[in-house]
């Protein structure tokens, strides 16, 4: 993986940097993980402004931004790719977590926004769940902070698949 240069010695980004990160592994949550560090560089959280869908084309349908409340399942999902609109059955832009994630990844989002904004680093879980755990999923969620140091937002990765 190409390492961002030194801030002060960086050119502007050219058509190569811009269309992708430099990438070596292609699962969604690992590229996701890395274009955080990437973003993130010397600083302790990038910020939501920074997240640019076609920086991460390969994986924006897996992405979404969560505008994070005092009470988690307050937080609002204000960016979402398709994963999530599939996996909640409608889109759950600008609805609460409480209100658009299915009881089964309901509680584990929570406890992982939860662990983040404490550790203040990314978290993430793979499991199974839904009935016969016939749901088998990787999510993580990675801080972003408009200021630098509070966090105020999340970015997640959610990839799932449907086992018979």
């Amino acid at each position: 993986m190409d390492e961002p240069k030194d801030e002060l010695n960086s050119p502007e980004p050219d058509a190569r940097t811009a269309q992708k990160v430099p990438l070596k592994n292609r699962r969604a949550v690992d590229e996701a993980l890395a274009y955080w560090e990437w973003l993130k560089g010397p600083r302790d959280f990038p910020s939501a402004g920074e997240i640019d869908p076609m920086r991460i084309p390969g994986i924006w349908r897996h992405a979404f931004v969560v505008d994070l409340a005092e009470a988690i399942p307050d937080s609002v999902v204000s960016r979402t790719g398709s994963k999530l609109r599939e996996f909640c059955g409608s889109n759950p832009r600008g609805k609460r977590i409480a209100d658009c994630l299915p009881p089964e990844i309901r509680a584990h989002m929570v406890a992982l926004i939860e662990m983040a904004t404490n550790t203040k680093h990314p978290a993430m879980e793979s499991g199974t769940a839904g009935e016969a755990e016939t749901l088998a999923y990787r999510l993580a969620v990675m801080p972003l902070s408009d200021d630098g140091t509070r966090i105020d937002r999340m970015l997640g990765i959610l990839n799932f698949t449907q086992k018979t």
